[in-house]
């Protein structure tokens, strides 16, 4: 189903810092406009859900993303002296969160539906999902 910006944002005003009355918007996310195409586990998952569900295949994106940029960071700083080490270190680190990112929207895409997730619901049946309620 499609939420509207009502029925997603729930507002309520607290006392900021300075004893102002401040606006805060609560659960808010963004708003996916594509309809699932398969089974729905769960519609927003958090944090933990996400990468709890995470595959095999997308620990390995993370390990050969993080791997393969911090060679490529080696490489690339090996020509100025003592510059190997730290380049190398940063691109791991560049590498680590792009793969990280990667394998949380696979993981979220799939416990959304939007996705093939077939082991998913396999795995969480209907008397099994930790994820909703």
């Amino acid at each position: 189903p499609i939420f509207n910006r009502q029925s997603r944002c729930a507002a309520r005003q607290k006392r900021g810092k300075f004893g102002t009355l401040q606006r805060q918007r609560v659960g808010v996310m963004g708003i996916i406009l594509d309809q699932p195409k398969y089974t729905v586990i769960d519609p927003a998952p958090g944090f933990v859900a996400t990468f709890g569900n995470l595959s095999l295949s997308e620990v390995g994106i993370i390990v050969g993303s993080t791997i393969g940029s911090a060679a490529y960071g080696c490489l690339a700083g090996k020509g100025i002296r003592g510059m190997a080490g730290p380049s190398a270190g940063m691109a791991g680190v560049i590498g680590l969160l792009g793969g990280m990112g990667i394998a949380y929207q696979n993981s979220a895409g799939r416990l959304m539906g939007l996705k093939p997730n077939a082991n998913e619901v396999a795995k969480y049946s209907p008397y099994k999902r930790p994820f909703i309620e």
